[in-house]
């Protein structure tokens, strides 16, 4: 109990290192929260989807002509060659490339930027999830 009397009087004693020490505490635990949040939400929680833990990514760095590919998507042909030759490996393969697309909901109406995404025909399927909308 006396340690603790005699670190409050010195902290009473110079405010300046006790601002300091109270501030850098304070951003210390307050990244290491938001870090902590992003890494449990993005890497941590299982994904939402049926047997998501038997879900992969593949994607290409070269696109069909050899050059650097800034999506790093497959082409279509790519994933209709996985789904050809990769039966012995996949249950199933579907692609997508994600993006914004700008439409308008009638003609002459004002057009808008949405988010939106190009998949394969059995897209929904392989995640086991109907679409929200459409067919």
């Amino acid at each position: 109990m006396n340690d603790l009397k005699f670190a409050l009087r010195q902290l009473r004693k110079s405010p300046g290192f006790t601002l300091v020490a109270v501030l850098t505490l304070a951003l210390g635990i307050g990244a290491n929260t938001a870090i902590f949040s992003v890494v449990e939400g993005a890497l941590l929680r299982p994904l939402p989807f049926p047997n998501a833990e038997r879900l992969v990514r593949i994607y290409e760095a070269l696109d069909e002509n050899g050059a650097g590919s800034a999506t790093l998507n497959l082409s279509d042909r790519t994933t209709a060659r996985f789904r050809e030759f990769g039966r012995d490996i996949f249950e199933d393969v579907a692609g997508g490339t994600g993006g914004a697309s700008v439409v308008s909901a009638r003609a002459g109406s004002p057009s808008q930027t949405v988010p939106a995404a190009r998949v394969t025909y059995n897209f929904f399927d392989v995640l086991g999830l109907p679409p929200s909308q459409g067919r």
